[in-house]
């Protein structure tokens, strides 16, 4: 901030260093926040619904660990026989629902290692999913 005046200048750089140092906000100016609307709130509640009934229905059909190495880590849903789909985090939970019931035997639940180590031994091992399926069970 340009002052005219030297010293203040130089008061308000030791200031901002001090702020920064002490892991405080380094703006003078506070930002009151903005109020949240009764219609932003219902939006808000609602996409919490949302997600957590898509995470209990995934957790009822595929179940919290990975199918190869058993860890609870961030997991995506593998589509078995390694064809492209449509992904499934942009899918409603009601399409989302028919296609589980559909085709559940196509999918398994793995960790993000896994599923790159599906892909690679698919593409550059052309190994099939029964192939990577007995090595997983040999392996756990």
């Amino acid at each position: 901030m340009p002052y005219k005046d030297y010293e203040k200048q130089k008061e308000y750089q030791r200031k901002w260093i001090m702020r920064k140092r002490n892991g405080i906000d380094t703006k003078i100016v506070n930002k009151l926040p903005v109020p949240m609307t009764i219609k932003r709130a219902k939006k808000n509640a609602n996409t919490k619904k949302y997600k957590n009934q898509r995470k209990m229905m995934m957790v009822s059909v595929f179940g919290t660990n990975c199918f190869i190495c058993g860890r609870c880590d961030a997991h995506i849903i593998h589509r078995n026989d390694g064809t492209s789909h449509k992904f499934l985090s942009v899918m409603g939970n009601n399409e989302l629902r028919n296609l589980i019931e559909k085709d559940k035997d196509l999918y398994v639940k793995v960790c993000k290692l896994c599923h790159k180590g599906i892909h690679w031994s698919m593409k550059f091992l052309s190994q099939t999913w029964d192939q990577i399926e007995m090595i997983s069970k040999n392996i756990g």
